[in-house]
């Protein structure tokens, strides 16, 4: 026994997807807001960097300028070992001025760590394109 087709679904092949497009961007994006309870995180990566003894305060100090946490520094013969974590929006600055401030001599390792909610203001993104939000400027924007 073959249904009928419901008039709402009757049209040419392909409406229904495009019409599902357009409006699931208006569903989704209040549910995703800031009342939804959702958590913005960051990557947190793991550093050890081995350094000489001579160099250490610049490398602790360029450290310190980019909100590095140190959990341990272990010297050893001629060489410093430093380990901790970092947010991993420094890392491409921790990892270029490095050898600028300590004579180019220390080696770094990073590897990611894991995830922590971000304190204070939430990053923002520049839209493109029209606001779901604001449904009578997304629908004359995306007509059906």
């Amino acid at each position: 026994m073959r249904l009928p087709v419901p008039v709402h679904l009757r049209g040419p092949p392909g409406r229904y997807a495009a019409d599902r497009r357009v409006i699931t961007p208006c569903v989704q994006v209040p549910g995703v807001g800031p009342h939804a309870g959702t958590t913005v995180c960051e990557p947190i990566n793991a550093f050890t960097v081995e350094t000489t003894p001579q160099t250490v305060d610049a490398v602790l100090a360029l450290l310190g300028r980019h909100e590095a946490t140190v959990t341990d520094i272990a010297p050893e013969d001629d060489r410093v070992t430093i380990r901790g974590r970092l947010a991993a929006r420094f890392t491409r600055a921790i990892t270029t001025s490095l050898p600028d401030e300590s004579r180019g001599e220390p080696v770094i390792t990073i590897e990611q760590s894991h995830f922590q909610p971000i304190t204070g203001r939430t990053p923002q993104r520049p839209r493109y394109g029209p606001d779901p939000l604001n449904t009578n400027l997304w629908q004359r924007t995306n007509p059906r």
